[in-house]
């Protein structure tokens, strides 16, 4: 689920009161939690913000002990759930709309059983098509899973934009379990997005072309990894000493003046900073502190 209405009004009258870090730790929790259609534990909503002051991390909290009900490990909330149970209702019936119309459409382009034909491709004698024909003509409208004989151009645009990685990364498999996300009604251009970012993770990481990367049919398998990477927006990290105009950006970035200084994206607050590698992991931007605290480091 990638939008959702939010009532300016409403959200003022609940949410007024937060500071400008609460309200940014409880927008990303929204979009997380709607996009990934799914509520998290506390270490994944700590994750899904990227929060990596205390100052952050003790936001998320405030946000989810007061907006969010806790049911076990998970941090829910009944209006997302109930938005997100909605979209699917209408997804389906809009979908079944979609297929009455083609089966309607082809019910009318069909030919009268005994028209004849000046060619002669039909004939008197040809027999009506039986129920189970047009069964399969109406599953022939979704792509099956096992139908590798021709790539879609979108799914060969996937595969170039999905990182290399060392070992093995079967195409078959992964364009069934692409077939299987456009069934379950995903956007082809979500997961060539989802793939580019994941490239991006990966670039960043120093991870491409190793068997850190994901084989293409898991990341696009049942676990849906590919949410993941599409709801991230991860820059690539740049360790020039340029400072000023970064290549490829409008923003600007302050100058990398020490040793080990490097270029990093602060999603929350919007803007480059300088980060140095004494004190933050040049693969990730995360704070060494946070990391081992993680047992990341």
């Amino acid at each position: 689920m990638h939008y959702f209405k939010r009532n300016i009004g409403d959200y003022h009258k609940k949410a007024g009161r937060l500071s400008m870090l609460e309200h940014g730790a409880y927008t990303l929790l929204m979009d997380a939690c709607y996009d990934r259609e799914r509520f998290p534990t506390m270490d994944e909503a700590i994750d899904w913000c990227w929060a990596r002051s205390d100052e952050e991390i003790a936001a998320v909290k405030f946000v989810l002990t007061k907006f969010f009900t806790l049911e076990g490990e998970q941090y829910t909330q009944q209006r997302i759930a109930d938005e997100i149970e909605s979209f699917h209702e209408k997804s389906e019936k809009n979908k079944q709309i979609a297929l009455d119309r083609e089966a309607k459409r082809r019910a009318k382009r069909a030919p009268d059983e005994h028209e004849t034909c000046t060619n002669g491709h039909l004939t008197t004698n040809q027999e009506p098509l039986t129920s189970n024909q047009e069964e399969q003509e109406q599953k022939a409208l979704v792509p099956s899973a096992d139908d590798t004989s021709a790539y879609s151009a979108e799914f060969e645009e996937f595969w170039a934009e999905y990182p290399k990685r060392e070992g093995g990364n079967s195409k078959k498999g992964a364009h069934k379990a692409w077939n299987a996300r456009l069934r379950s009604g995903v956007k082809a251009e979500d997961l060539i997005l989802s793939a580019k970012r994941y490239a991006d993770q990966m670039q960043a990481k120093g991870n491409v072309g190793t068997s850190f990367v994901k084989q293409a049919a898991t990341f696009l398998g049942p676990d849906e990894h590919w949410r993941e990477a599409l709801a991230s927006n991860v820059h690539p990290l740049r360790t020039t000493a340029s400072g000023g105009v970064v290549k490829g950006d409008s923003r600007t970035c302050p100058p990398l003046t020490r040793k080990g200084d490097f270029e990093y994206w602060n999603a929350i607050e919007n803007r480059w900073e300088v980060r140095n590698s004494e004190t933050h992991d040049p693969a990730t931007g995360y704070a060494w502190s946070y990391l081992k605290s993680r047992g990341m480091a």
